[in-house]
C-alpha cells in the first residue's frame, strides 16, 4: 500500500486549467463515492481550494489508481481537464507526504507562511471523516500534516506569513494609488471575503460588502464598520475602486460587458478587479480595457521556500513514510508467529497424547514456544527492518519459500513482478 497525489496548485499550471480542476463539495462527494467503489482505491482524501486542487489516495496499484482518479474526475465535475498529459502533478510515498507537508506549512501558498490553508485543510478533513471514506494510513498522514505545519510556522516566529486577502489588497491599493475615502467593493461573505475587508478596512478605505446572502453580508459589513449593498452587483461596480471577488459561483459573475458598462458609468475612471475565487468570478478580458486593472490569484505569487521549512517537511515525511513501512511488517509477523504456535500445539497434542496430563503439555509448550521465539527473533526483526526500507514484499516471498510448500508462491511472484511495491494486507494470505 502507497499513498499517491494527483493534483495541481497555483503556478504550476494555467489559471484554465486549475478552473477546469476545481471541485465544490458536492463533487468532493461523488469523486470520493466513485474512488471508494472501484475497488482499487483504499481512502480517499480531497483538497480543494482556490490555490489547489489535489486528490490524496491510498493504494496497493499506483497505475491503476492513478486512471481510476482521473476517470472519476471527470465524471465528478463534468468537465473535461483539457490538458493532453491529463491531471499535471503526480507524487507517491515520502514525495506526496512532504508535498502535503508543506501545503500546511503554507509553504506552497500564494504568500508563503498564510495561514488560511490550515481551516481548509482541518475542513476537508472533517468531511473525508463524514464519508467514512479517508482510511487508516490517510488519516495518519494528514493528521501529522497539520503537527508538521505547526513546527514550519513557529519559524516564522509570531507574526506568521501574510494571508492571501492582506497580500491582494497591498498590491490592489498600490496599482490604485488610492486618496482619501478610496471605496472597495467585496463580492463574497466567506471566509476569504471577511478577510479581504478587514484587510481593505484597515488601510483605511471605505468598504461595501455584497453578498447573495444579505444577512452575511451585512454582518461582515458591521465587523469592519463598512456599509452592506442591497442593490444590484452592476450598481455597486460603478461606486467602487477596488472590487475585490471571492466566491464560491460555477460561473463567472463580472464580464467583459458588466465591466465596460461599470467603466461607462464611471466616465472612464480607472479600476482595479482583484479575483481571488476558483473558478475565477472575473473574465481575464476586462484587463484590456482602458484604466481597468485585473490581479488574479498568479499575480499575487511571491516565489521561494524557508530552506529550514523544506528541511522539515522532507524530513517529517521520511519519518512518517518509515513508519507507515514497518507497520505493513505487523501482518507479516503476525502470521509467521502464528504459523510458528501452531506447529507447537500440534507437537504438543503429539507428544503428550499418549498420557493426556494437562501439566506435562504445559511444560512442554512453555519450553518450545521458548525455542520458536529465539528463532522467530532474527526473521521478525529483518521484516520489520525491510518494511521500513520498502522491500517488505520480496523478503515475504522469501518466507513463503521457507515455510510453504513448494508451488504455492508463484500466483504472489507474478503479481510481485507486476507492483514491486506490493505487500499482502490480510494475514491469512501469508505463508498459506
Amino acid at each position: 500500500m502507497t499513498v499517491l497525489m494527483i493534483g495541481a496548485q497555483l503556478g504550476a499550471v494555467p489559471d484554465d486549467d486549475l478552473d477546469r480542476l476545481a471541485l465544490d463539495p458536492a463533487a468532493e462527494d461523488r469523486l470520493a463515492a466513485d474512488l471508494s467503489a472501484s475497488g482499487v482505491v483504499d481512502g480517499v482524501f480531497v483538497l480543494s481550494t482556490c490555490q489547489r486542487t489535489e486528490v490524496y489516495v491510498s493504494t496497493g496499484d499506483p497505475l491503476a489508481a492513478t486512471a481510476v482518479v482521473e476517470r472519476a474526475w471527470t465524471a465528478a465535475t463534468g468537465r473535461d481537464r483539457g490538458s493532453p498529459a491529463g491531471v499535471p502533478c503526480l507524487r507517491t510515498g515520502a514525495d506526496a507526504a512532504a508535498h502535503l507537508f508543506a501545503v500546511v506549512g503554507g509553504r506552497r501558498s500564494a504568500t508563503p507562511g498564510e495561514t488560511h490553508v490550515v481551516d481548509q485543510v482541518r475542513g476537508a478533513l472533517a468531511r473525508a471523516q463524514h464519508r467514512g471514506r479517508l482510511g487508516g494510513e490517510l488519516n495518519s498522514l494528514v493528521q501529522q500534516s497539520l503537527r508538521t505545519g505547526r513546527r514550519m510556522r513557529a519559524l516564522d516566529g509570531p507574526t506568521g506569513g501574510d494571508d492571501l486577502a492582506d497580500r491582494a489588497l497591498q498590491v490592489a491599493l498600490a496599482r490604485h494609488r488610492p486618496g482619501p475615502g478610496t471605496r472597495v467593493l467585496v463580492v463574497g461573505a466567506g471566509t476569504v471575503g471577511r478577510e479581504a475587508a478587514t484587510a481593505a478596512a484597515r488601510r483605511g478605505t471605505d468598504v461595501t460588502v455584497l453578498s447573495r446572502t444579505t444577512a452575511r453580508a451585512r454582518l461582515v459589513a458591521e465587523e469592519v464598520g463598512g456599509r452592506c449593498a442591497t442593490g444590484s452587483l452592476g450598481a455597486a461596480l460603478v461606486a467602487a475602486e477596488v472590487v475585490v471577488t471571492a466566491t464560491s459561483s460555477p460561473a463567472p459573475l463580472i464580464d467583459l460587458t458588466a465591466a465596460r458598462t461599470a467603466l461607462r458609468a464611471r466616465d472612464g475612471r480607472p479600476q482595479v478587479y482583484v479575483d481571488l475565487a476558483r473558478p475565477r468570478d472575473v473574465v481575464t478580458t476586462v484587463a484590456r480595457l482602458p484604466g481597468v486593472q485585473r490581479i488574479g490569484l498568479s499575480d499575487l505569487l511571491v516565489t521561494g521556500q524557508e530552506p529550514r521549512c523544506s528541511a522539515v517537511a522532507e524530513s517529517d515525511a521520511a519519518d512518517w513514510e518509515r513508519t507507515r513501512r514497518a507497520a505493513a511488517a505487523g501482518p507479516v509477523v503476525r502470521a509467521l508467529r502464528d504459523r510458528a504456535m501452531e506447529a507447537v500445539e500440534d507437537e504438543v497434542r503429539r507428544v503428550t497424547r499418549p498420557s493426556g496430563s494437562p501439566e506435562d503439555a504445559e511444560v512442554l509448550r512453555r519450553s518450545l514456544r521458548r525455542v520458536v521465539n529465539r528463532l522467530l527473533h532474527t526473521p521478525m526483526e529483518r521484516a520489520r527492518a525491510h518494511a521500513a526500507d520498502g522491500t517488505l514484499a520480496r523478503y515475504e516471498l522469501l518466507l513463503d519459500d521457507l515455510f510453504t510448500p513448494p508451488g504455492t508462491t508463484a500466483d504472489r511472484r507474478r503479481r510481485l513482478d507486476r507492483n514491486p511495491e506490493e505487500v499482502t494486507p490480510r494475514r491469512e494470505q501469508v505463508m498459506r
